[in-house]
């Protein structure tokens, strides 16, 4: 009634509701919201990568469809990307796809961004702060890089390997492969598809992916002298006086 008084509609015309009156204010104010909201691109330093997995499916030794899950290492710079599959997402298997990866590239990213990963952050402080699980900290200071932590629910802070994760679902795992040793399938087919992938132009500059490549491996920490071993001390008790039995087979096989 207010709007219809200060604003009397014109002679043949429909009183204005106020109903459709707070529709387009509210549309308004977000298509100006838009219109004024302001980006910077993103830093792609050579070097640097980002770090995720991301899940799959495969069928086993029996014909049964199973989850599996790849973790990739990929680099903004040059859209490279390397990945290794594994039967679960723990902390073994993050840290011995990282070690493959170093291994073959020949070299340790200096800085590399995760999400806050309960198998490297123990627990989130402010800001930018983390407290590292024990495992985590004792990797990275072996292989001298940097971790850089994305804000909680943030996952387009690290928008190159969320790319690239989804990428290699689509292409490398397509078909559904059988898989009757993960370490098998890594050798002898994930090095091969990611090297081949690398021969493809690059979304932006229009050249190989392996020619931009060649920035980022330049920029890469010499490997340690030794690799990191990875394990973990697991917890078991025992009935007194009856054996216990121990298996030492990797948790990746």
């Amino acid at each position: 009634m207010k709007l219809n008084a200060c604003y009397p509609a014109p002679e043949g015309a429909g009183s204005a509701q106020y109903s459709s009156v707070k529709r387009y204010v509210r549309k308004k104010k977000y298509v100006m919201k838009v219109q004024s909201a302001g980006f910077l691109p993103l830093e792609r330093t050579p070097g640097c990568g980002q770090v995720d997995f991301g899940e799959f499916l495969y069928y086993d030794a029996g014909g049964q469809e199973q989850k599996g899950y790849a973790l990739t290492i990929s680099f903004p710079h040059s859209n490279m990307g390397y990945t290794q599959a594994f039967p679960s997402q723990n902390q073994e298997c993050l840290l011995e796809g990282m070690k493959r990866i170093f291994e073959h590239m020949g070299g340790v990213p200096p800085r590399l961004r995760f999400d806050n990963m309960t198998t490297a952050v123990a627990q989130v402080l402010r800001g930018t702060e983390r407290s590292l699980t024990e495992g985590f900290s004792r990797f990275m200071l072996h292989y001298r890089f940097q971790a850089e932590f994305c804000n909680p629910a943030s996952g387009n802070e690290k928008g190159n390997v969320e790319n690239k994760v989804g990428y290699s679902r689509r292409n490398a795992f397509v078909p559904v492969p059988t898989i009757t040793s993960f370490e098998k399938f890594n050798e002898e087919y994930l090095w091969g598809w990611c090297e081949k992938d690398a021969q493809r132009d690059h979304y932006i500059h229009k050249i190989p992916i392996r020619e931009l490549w060649q920035a980022d491996a330049d920029a890469l920490l010499n490997l340690p002298d030794y690799p990191f071993s990875v394990f973990r001390y697991p917890e078991i008790r025992s009935v007194p006086q009856l054996p216990v039995g121990f298996s030492l087979l990797p948790a990746w096989l």
